[in-house]
């Protein structure tokens, strides 16, 4: 079991709780911060280019599957779908909803 949960990464988009600086840009409270297994590595004020970061950074390597959970504000996922199925026609994808609160989106990558 610990070695497949070692093979999964994680990632997430979710929002600024107040105003940081991030990779030398500054992201405010209320915009979307993207995280990798719970590290903050991008942000922004549109929801899509942020959750493409982290898709991008999370297929960097080879995967067979990406799970995607949806959370309560449910974001409209069909053009990064669209672009996700292009690029990795061989990767299943799965999409969920989550219903949580504070995470518009969690994803997972095995």
């Amino acid at each position: 079991m610990a070695e497949a949960a070692g093979r999964v990464a994680t990632g997430a988009v979710t929002t600024a709780a107040r105003d940081v600086r991030l990779n030398g840009r500054s992201v405010n409270a209320g915009q979307y911060v993207g995280l990798l297994d719970d590290e903050p590595v991008t942000g922004g004020s549109e929801f899509e280019p942020v959750a493409r970061t982290i898709l991008e950074r999370l297929l960097a390597e080879p995967r067979e599957v990406v799970t995607l959970l949806t959370g309560e504000e449910e974001p409209d996922l069909s053009g990064l779908l669209a672009e996700l199925e292009q690029a990795n026609p061989e990767l299943e994808i799965e999409v969920h909803e989550g219903g949580q609160p504070h995470y518009p989106l969690l994803v997972s990558a095995e």
